[in-house]
């Protein structure tokens, strides 16, 4: 019974809150939603957000290590907290498709290095 209802909520959500209206972010809540998706057995469902916020988190990130010293130097927690964001996700699709999860976790550790790269070129101390 649980489920059926959390499916139906999950149904009223996508309804009532599409996307192309509130796109998938952690702030939007994404990050509840896919692992409601998961409980409920719904995996593409999981897949599709997952996708979503997976793409707004590296273009931020490469964004973000794109910058200059100076202005990396403004803004280097976000791109901690867009790295962690992804690692959530990582997380989470490892739970869907255990393979596309590895290559996030390669992708993840490459991008997780050159952020400890710019933040040390940049005089940042992260301890």
């Amino acid at each position: 019974l649980g489920q059926v209802i959390a499916k139906k909520a999950l149904e009223k959500c996508a309804i009532e809150i599409p996307s192309y209206n509130v796109s998938h972010d952690a702030g939007s809540g994404s990050l509840d939603i896919i692992n409601a998706y998961i409980a409920v057995g719904q995996k593409d469902k999981a897949l599709e957000v997952i996708s979503q916020v997976q793409k707004k988190c590296l273009e931020y990130i490469k964004w973000y290590l794109s910058l200059n010293q100076s202005r990396f130097s403004m803004s280097y927690y976000d791109c901690y907290q867009d790295i962690s964001i992804l690692a959530n996700i990582q997380s989470s699709l490892a739970k869907v498709d255990s393979k596309k999860s590895e290559l996030l976790n390669a992708e993840l550790n490459a991008l997780y290095q050159a952020f400890m790269t710019k933040c040390d070129a940049a005089g940042i101390d992260l301890q």
